[in-house]
């Protein structure tokens, strides 16, 4: 994983703690923050509620994550959708909590 450090300066990588551990094996030596379901994060700005998933391509849990002021769901790769999807807006009735 290449990132110009400049450019990326005060970076957080925010993910599962497996890809936590991954991380460093490809090179990443910056800031990361490792989450599991149930845990939140808050800076005061942002209100995160972190959720669990089966993810097996990846055999191992993912994580998506719910930004709880906005509503904004973050899906990682959770869903997909071909094609260019720049402009168009996804929703959903989500009840996760």
């Amino acid at each position: 994983m290449l990132l110009d450090k400049k450019i990326n300066a005060g970076l957080q990588v925010i993910c599962g703690e497996l890809a936590a551990r991954e991380f460093p094996g490809y090179g990443y030596d910056g800031k990361i923050i490792a989450k599991r379901g149930g845990q939140e994060l808050s800076d005061g700005q942002l209100n995160l509620t972190f959720i669990d998933y089966p993810a097996e391509v990846h055999l191992q849990k993912g994580l998506l994550c719910l930004e709880k002021n906005t509503g904004i769901f973050y899906s990682s790769d959770l869903f997909l959708q071909f094609g260019n999807g720049v402009g168009n807006v996804q929703s959903a009735d989500w009840k996760v909590f």
